[in-house]
């Protein structure tokens, strides 16, 4: 869906696949860089923490639709 809008908008797609292509080599470098300096620890204190946040958000999502509002 979002994909769709930026396309939509954009009217040409080639450039912004080339553009998604270059930030996804980009950050996969970055993230292995940066996975590779992390304890352990650390990692899983992270992972916790995204996993958490993703929970709040669905949940107080599904609690707002269920409530009658459009999301």
């Amino acid at each position: 869906m979002l994909y769709q809008t930026i396309v939509t908008r954009a009217g040409k797609p080639l450039p912004l696949i080339v553009v998604f292509a270059v930030l996804a080599f980009t950050g996969t470098t970055f993230s292995t860089r940066m996975l590779n300096k992390m304890s352990a620890a650390n990692f899983r204190n992270w992972t916790q923490r995204t996993v958490l946040t993703m929970v709040v958000i669905y949940f107080g999502s599904g609690v707002w639709m269920l409530a009658g509002f459009k999301v």
